[in-house]
């Protein structure tokens, strides 16, 4: 069994509902990230409020920032398969002794 303490997790909620999710298993790995996509044309400061101000998760901006830090995404939408299949696409297999 994998020890989730010393491992680093990334929330991907393509619409910001699911951030009591993400809080609760948070506690279980040593880092949690949390990205909500929020890019538009007109940038609202909900879109990036979501994830904000809870002390076991930390709010991300740019995913690809610290994609080589984290050892599992968690998607918990649907709407982001692109970004799913990229990751997998470029992901390095663990080595027997990790």
């Amino acid at each position: 069994m994998t020890d989730l303490s010393k491992k680093t997790v990334c929330f991907i909620d393509s619409g910001g509902l699911f951030v009591s999710f993400a809080r609760k298993v948070a506690k279980e790995f040593r880092k949690a990230y949390y990205y909500s996509p929020w890019a538009s044309s007109f940038v609202r400061s909900h879109t990036l409020a979501p994830g904000v101000g809870f002390p076991e998760i930390e709010r991300i901006k740019y995913l690809f920032d610290y994609a080589d830090d984290i050892d599992l995404f968690v998607f918990l939408d649907i709407y982001q398969s692109d970004t799913q299949l990229f990751l997998e696409k470029h992901a390095e297999l663990p080595r027997a002794d990790q």
